[in-house]
């Protein structure tokens, strides 16, 4: 049989590029293999790369017999040149297959099980940016969403995770027209630590977040209205109610007046009815229209004969509704009697501060200051339920001196100011 040796330059030649070919193939199997990490079937493309590049030492070395570059060539490469052509036929058919399968093998490995290019493929499809990286600032891994992110904040590629993490002075960036909240945590990895950053596209809660920012302000500007609606209707409902006590109390008067000029005023006992209908009337009149003004009254009346002064430093505002000025009122008896009984106090300063979006009134006496802390009883008790109800607070502060506070929501009928 006809040795390799014995064949025409060409063919050795075209056994030659073969065999380099196969050379490089090899080791494209193998990089690809230990890319996987399959480390066992490794050791099949180290195999197929020594024999290629045995084969082509064996070739070289004829190559440069011929040549005359070397005077003799290896024993064991005069061997194998010797050998009939037939079987280096079948060894590079053989090598080709071997190499193939493996190459296929690794595709379908790639395809079919959990890779680390698969995990790289599907990290790049998330929408959110994740990166990971040890205490030097190593990255661990990182997909092409951060990456872009990287860029964009800080106009340098991501190689440090230290210096990334730095330049991220807030939680929430507005970067390539979306909106990014950005999280940070430190966890452990088969005993080293990591550190965690992942960016959320969070553009659509946003806008969310700021319509339904601008909707809440509009129910409190709609809620604020129909509260300035109810408390108008409440005052009219209330006006309407004394026009009609008024005109019932008119026509009764009409009425008197009628029996007054008719009756004969020589029985004083028969006379002794209409003279009461008379007096009835005219305090129910009388006090209908200045139902405020003798609140105000009795309670000075009465500071007065318990030798307590009333300073007032402020007038109540006019827009006040009826609810709140009884309430307002209902707090001044309440901090008379106690400035009285419990504090012995002389003097009562009421004064009235009006912010934007309330009213503080505040009571303060001159008297002793209670110890220990103060508990909400008796007719404080009631007046805090009676302030709830209209949505006001009840404070009590006993430093210097003793204050109670009252704390109005602000709600100014339209066409007051």
């Amino acid at each position: 049989m006809v040795s390799f040796y014995t064949l025409s330059s060409s063919i050795r030649a075209l056994f030659s590029c073969w065999v380099l070919v196969l050379t490089l193939f090899g080791i494209l199997d193998t990089i690809y293999a230990l890319f996987l990490k399959r480390y066992k079937t490794t050791i099949l493309g180290f195999f197929l790369v020594f024999v290629s590049i045995f084969f082509r030492k064996v070739l070289l070395d004829h190559a440069l017999e011929r040549e005359r570059i070397i005077l003799e060539i290896p024993r064991i490469s005069a061997h194998f040149m010797n050998l009939p052509w037939i079987w280096w036929l079948i060894t590079c058919i053989l090598m080709t297959f071997v190499s193939g399968m493996f190459f296929y093998q690794n595709v379908l490995y790639d395809k079919t099980y959990i890779t680390p290019a698969t995990i790289k493929y599907f990290m790049d499809h998330l929408p959110d940016g994740i990166c990971y990286w040890r205490n030097s600032g190593q990255i661990v891994l990182s997909n092409s969403t951060m990456e872009r992110l990287c860029v964009s904040l800080t106009n340098q590629p991501l190689l440090n995770g230290n210096i990334f993490f730095e330049a991220i002075i807030k939680d929430i960036f507005l970067l390539e027209d979306r909106v990014w909240k950005f999280s940070y945590r430190e966890l452990s990895l088969q005993n080293e630590s990591l550190y965690e950053l992942i960016a959320s596209d969070i553009t659509e809660e946003y806008l969310k977040t700021k319509e339904l920012e601008k909707e809440t302000e509009k129910l409190y500007i709609l809620n604020k209205k129909l509260q300035e609606y109810h408390l108008e209707i409440e005052e009219s409902v209330r006006k309407q109610e004394i026009l009609q006590a008024k005109i019932n109390i008119h026509d009764e008067m009409n009425r008197l007046m009628l029996l007054t000029v008719l009756m004969e005023c020589k029985d004083f006992e028969s006379t002794r009815p209409v003279f009461s209908l008379w007096k009835k009337n005219a305090l129910v009149l009388c006090r209908e229209s200045e139902k405020e003004k003798l609140f105000k009254d009795e309670i000075e009346l009465f500071s007065k004969q318990m030798n307590v002064r009333l300073v007032w430093k402020n007038k109540i505002p006019e827009y006040l509704s009826k609810a709140q000025k009884e309430l307002f009122y209902s707090a001044l008896w309440e901090a008379v009697i106690n400035a009285v009984k419990h504090a012995k106090a002389k003097t009562m300063t009421i004064a009235i501060e009006e912010k934007e979006e309330e009213i503080c009134c505040v009571f303060e006496n001159d008297g002793n200051v209670p110890l220990g802390k103060i508990s909400f009883t008796g007719g404080l008790y009631n007046l805090s339920i009676l302030a709830n109800e209209q949505g006001a607070t009840l404070q009590v502060e006993s430093q210097d001196s003793f204050l109670l506070k009252l704390t109005f929501p602000k709600i100014v009928p339209s066409g007051t100011l």
